[in-house]
């Protein structure tokens, strides 16, 4: 078949962030495997990338947060255009073996233990017809040692996780040959048990969106060549607050001891949104690739508004 410059696009099962292995029979499918579990649990067409699911992603980034290792999905059809699917996936993230990070990044992680988070994903898929498909999902993610995706330097200040519950829903829409698009909601909401030996807890629910949209192009200038624009808002707290409970003086007369807690807000942050653009097409015959990468992100609320470019280029040859 040649090249497939809208692999990175595309992502071709032969090139996903995963590997696994499926077992179809009388309708019912098992699936096991090892990798981006979100992906594999919630993956669309149009939407195929690892940093759509990845933690900056918009595609459910709480889902994410627990991909990374182990994964399991059964899916089964409901009829001949709607199927539901059960999946469990697991990550384990040990800061201190993380290849890409500095001696000095690593340091405060010693002797924490590795970040752990599991997830269990139900979803129903129906294809309303050839060139459309809806998708509705909930996930329950729960985070044995962080509390959104964030690890303290002190153990026992999250050492009882908290656990969030996602509902997303997605759809895809092929326009005409050639042209998708595709689109991706989530709504969290995220809760941490309610014990004075965790330092750091929710106060009441703590509520978070996401989403992800993109357009996908192909045969743009020439045969083979694909072009995708896409924006998202990463995760981000609508409304919640925190509570940090500490031991404190209760009584000044008396010096009386106890634990206390004092509540903070976490919903003041400016909203993030990131824009992509991505190019690719064969070259030299379909023996290599040439690909054109832009993304911005920008921060549009509030006083501060941060403005972060980057663009490159690639070219790869198959020998």
């Amino acid at each position: 078949r040649g090249a497939r410059p809208q692999g990175d696009l595309k992502t071709p099962r032969d090139r996903m962030p995963h590997r696994a292995m499926r077992i179809a029979g009388s309708g019912l499918a098992f699936t096991a495997g090892y990798g981006n579990g979100a992906m594999a649990l919630n993956g669309q067409e149009g939407l195929g990338l690892t940093s759509d699911y990845g933690r900056q992603g918009g595609v459910n980034p709480m889902l994410g947060l627990a991909s990374g290792g182990a994964f399991v999905i059964a899916e089964v059809p409901l009829d001949g255009a709607t199927s539901f699917s059960l999946g469990f996936t697991e990550q384990r993230l040990n800061h201190v073996r993380e290849p890409y990070r500095s001696d000095a990044n690593r340091a405060p992680y010693a002797g924490i233990a590795p970040l752990r988070a599991d997830a269990v994903n139900l979803r129903v898929t129906h294809r309303a017809s050839d060139n459309l498909s809806l998708s509705g999902s909930y996930a329950r993610v729960r985070e044995r040692n962080s509390l959104l995706g964030v690890q303290s330097h002190e153990a026992r200040e999250l050492d009882q996780g908290a656990v969030t519950d996602t509902f997303t829903v997605a759809s895809t829409l092929k326009v005409r040959d050639g042209f998708t698009l595709a689109l991706s909601g989530t709504a969290g909401r995220s809760r941490s048990p309610d014990t004075p030996e965790q330092g750091f807890s929710t106060a009441g629910d703590v509520l978070s969106s996401s989403f992800a949209f993109s357009a996908t192009f192909e045969d743009v200038a020439r045969r083979g060549d694909a072009l995708r624009l896409s924006v998202a808002q990463p995760f981000h707290v609508e409304n919640g607050d925190l509570a940090y409970s500490s031991v404190q003086v209760l009584d000044r007369q008396t010096g009386e001891l106890g634990v206390a807690s004092q509540t903070f807000g976490i919903d003041g942050a400016p909203r993030a949104f990131t824009g992509e653009l991505l190019y690719a097409a064969p070259i030299l015959d379909d023996a290599g690739e040439i690909g054109l990468f832009g993304r911005a992100e920008v921060q549009a609320e509030g006083n501060r508004n941060v403005n972060q470019l980057a663009a490159g280029a690639r070219v790869s040859f198959r020998f």
